[in-house]
């Protein structure tokens, strides 16, 4: 699925009850490409992109922005997530109680680059298993982003690599934390 070169598509929900602009579900591996738009949170009432028990999804050249909750929402179940070269900034990011994170990743064999993430509310990638599911997000990739002006709440990382195993950050730019910190 690919926004027309030279034109600016933007997707917005009009449905103030609508969960998420992008929600795939239902398991299995998907094979999707989604490429070069602006996907606008500024109504929905989840994550801007929700992805559950699905796998091999590419978003590329995505602009993500007024999220209300997380950007993208990696949940349990998922393998292959991809992440690439995105705009992922603003919003109010309030989400049950907590503040909301530019990707939220509790996926397996993902990969997060070359992304911009700014002023999001928590934390710039937050790699973490979701509590009470046994799936561990491990084999992640998280590379050459700049993570910038992040972290209003009491804890706030530009990047956190929170369980799981064999994870990795490297070469990635993170500065401008606002954490209060403990």
């Amino acid at each position: 699925l690919r926004a027309k070169a030279g034109d600016l598509v933007t997707i917005k929900s009009t449905n103030t009850d609508g969960y998420a602009n992008f929600y795939f579900s239902g398991g299995g591996n998907h094979y999707s490409i989604i490429d070069g738009f602006i996907i606008d949170g500024s109504i929905v009432q989840n994550s801007n992109i929700y992805i559950q028990a699905a796998s091999y999804i590419r978003f590329v050249n995505i602009e993500s922005k007024d999220s209300t909750c997380n950007h993208f929402y990696v949940y349990v179940d998922t393998t292959g997530i991809e992440i690439l070269n995105s705009k992922i900034h603003d919003g109010t990011m309030f989400c049950g109680g907590l503040h909301g994170h530019g990707i939220y990743f509790s996926g397996s064999n993902g990969l997060i680059e070359g992304n911009d993430i700014y002023n999001v509310q928590g934390f710039g990638v937050h790699i973490y298993a979701d509590p009470g599911y046994p799936q561990m997000p491990s084999n992640n990739i998280i590379r050459r982003n700049v993570i910038h002006n992040f972290g209003i709440g009491r804890y706030a990382y530009g990047i956190l690599l929170g369980s799981g195993d064999a994870n990795a950050a490297y070469n990635n730019i993170v500065y401008h934390g606002r954490s209060k910190g403990i």
